[in-house]
């Protein structure tokens, strides 16, 4: 059975899909998703939460990014937005808009990326 879920729903069941026990995406995070779920997907589409919460990470910030993923030194000395080019080449980048509840802005970083790359 297909049914098509909104915004609440979508943060709703991603947050009762949990990975060691704990959410693993904050509420501004799954809102990105959503809308590039939704723009990506126009169509009626199937979506494993599962899945997405296995092969997806939110990240605050690239030294949050580089403590799990061995950035060259290349990479290291970029500008951070060529640094979203790059990372975008192998997988896909879903940038966070503002967060201003805890003072975290996507001009510092924060996003979400495809881990399976």
């Amino acid at each position: 059975m297909l049914t098509r879920i909104n915004k609440t729903e979508f943060r709703d069941t991603m947050n009762s899909v949990k990975r060691g026990g704990e959410t693993n995406f904050s509420y501004y995070a799954l809102d990105a998703m959503y809308e590039y779920f939704e723009y990506q997907y126009a169509e009626e589409q199937v979506i494993d939460f599962v899945a997405i919460n296995m092969h997806w990470s939110e990240f605050n910030n690239w030294e949050e990014f580089s403590k799990e993923y061995q950035l060259g030194e290349e990479l290291q000395e970029l500008p951070e937005e060529e640094k979203f080019e790059e990372l975008n080449r192998h997988t896909t980048v879903i940038r966070i808009p503002d967060r201003p509840d805890n003072g975290i802005d996507s001009s510092k970083g924060a996003f979400i990326i495809n881990t399976q790359f």
